[in-house]
Parts: C-alpha cells; structure tokens; sequence
C-alpha cells in the first residue's frame, strides 16, 4: 500500500456544554467536567468514540474548517 496524501488534522468531535451549568450546577462544574473527560484512559469506553483519547480545543483551531467552508461556499 502506498500513501499518495494525508488529510491535515483537524478538530473532528466535540463535547459541548451549556452556558449555565456552572450557575446550576456548582462554580467549578465545566471544569470538573473538562477533567473527567480528558482522564478518560480506558480502552473499552474510548473504543465507543472511537479514539485513543481526548484533547482539548479552542474555538480558533476550527478556523481551517470555517475558511474551507466559506472557501467552497457552505458558509457565508
């Protein structure tokens, strides 16, 4: 098999949380949440996903998704 090309990385799953869950549910809570989710080291319950694991991102490395998408006229 040979590789002819590799597609650059990207931000390709996320977990999103609501604005208010702090205020409900503690102050520090999307950060107890941020934690469990990057500790998560068993391979059975990553399988699911599928990854190896998780990472954190910033809205900044979705950037090459949007300048594509407005690049081919998806977004505007």
């Amino acid at each position: 098999m040979s590789i002819i090309w590799r597609t650059p990385t990207y931000p390709d799953y996320q977990w999103t949380i609501r604005g208010d869950v702090n205020r409900k549910f503690g102050p520090d809570f999307v950060d107890r949440v941020r934690t469990a989710l990057l500790a998560i080291d068993d391979p059975e319950l990553l399988k699911a996903f599928p990854r190896s694991r998780f990472i954190p991102a910033s809205n900044e490395d979705y950037e090459p998704i949007v300048r594509v998408g407005k690049d081919i006229g998806l977004i505007d």
